[in-house]
């Protein structure tokens, strides 16, 4: 069968591109204006008008097959950086500040950026979409432990960045000891 588009990504940063690209509605979706009381096509977009201090990212592993609806459970391999995940490109604040000094014009400079944020846990659905199991990797300064159930264990990096994630929580390295 067909397999959904998003099936296609292989980083965070690609998901991410992918969420915030102008989507246009076309002719099956018109919006209706009230300033000229008509129905208009048009497009939308997602931004991010201003980073928080922490990101929860939830990757799609759950999905339902749109010519059969079943559902089933994508397994596809999504990576994404331990440290330094740079966002600034996603905030609206950059791209404001962004497209002001393309014209020439002074910011005052009150954006910090870049925007880097490291990774500090993931959360892994082990089994099938009927049966499963979650576990849980933490981050203590450099060390990683996995959490199953009421074991807990030092693991390594490459065991993180192998998972199967499929909840990423990050924090901005500004509010963040490392």
């Amino acid at each position: 069968g067909v397999e959904p588009i998003y099936l296609s990504f292989l980083t965070l940063r690609e998901c991410l591109e992918a969420y915030v690209l102008k989507e246009n509605l076309g002719r099956s979706d018109p919006v209706f204006c009230s300033r000229c009381q008509s129905y208009q096509t048009c497009a939308k977009q997602m931004t991010m008008h201003e980073l928080p201090p922490t990101l929860t990212f939830q990757l799609k592993r759950f999905c339902q097959q749109p010519s059969t609806k079943r559902w089933y459970k994508n397994k596809s391999h999504i990576s994404f950086p331990l440290d330094g995940l740079d966002l600034s490109a996603f905030s609206k604040q950059q791209q404001t500040k962004m497209a002001i000094e393309k014209n020439g014009e002074k910011t005052g400079s009150s954006f910090s950026y870049p925007q880097l944020y490291d990774l500090y846990s993931v959360i892994v659905h082990k089994g099938t979409l009927e049966n499963g199991h979650y576990i849980c990797y933490i981050r203590k300064k450099s060390q990683w432990y996995k959490c199953d159930d009421s074991i807990v264990m030092m693991t390594t990096k490459h065991e993180v960045l192998e998972s199967e994630a499929y909840l990423l929580f990050y924090a901005r390295r500004t509010i963040r000891q490392r």
